[in-house]
């Protein structure tokens, strides 16, 4: 089974949609409400990892789901004050270790936009499962 992790909008939820080795469309499910960009995912030892924001703050969580995608865990990466963002979260594993990467930018305190000073972070974890 193919399993692609997206959200069903950019203001969406996060979902798993699965397809057969042939492509065919299997299904979905609704893995976390207000998730979006989920640019990494990691399989190891019967767990799914994933990384995606948490919107309505910008901040970034790792989850962890079972291999029906049932949550398991999580954790949230980030917890940004005021004024700042974080944005395209990653995870990967690598050593007995779960590495999330994610960029943090500050707010333009007049527009809310982004001033585009991205800076990039990597957190660490053990996985407790």
């Amino acid at each position: 089974i193919y399993h692609l992790v997206t959200s069903t909008a950019f203001f969406g939820d996060l979902i798993v949609i699965q397809y057969d080795t042939n492509w065919n469309y299997l299904g979905k499910k609704a893995l976390a409400p207000n998730g979006q960009w989920p640019q990494g995912t990691v399989y190891h030892e019967g767990i799914f990892y994933v990384s995606y924001l948490q919107r309505g703050g910008s901040n970034v969580v790792l989850a962890a789901f079972d291999e029906d995608w049932n949550p398991v865990a999580d954790v949230r990466v980030t917890d940004l004050e005021p004024g700042y963002e974080a944005g395209r979260p990653s995870v990967t594993f690598h050593n007995g270790l779960l590495y999330v990467s994610y960029d943090v930018s500050t707010l333009n305190p007049q527009t809310h936009e982004t001033n585009r000073d991205w800076s990039c972070v990597v957190s660490v974890y053990r996985p407790q499962i």
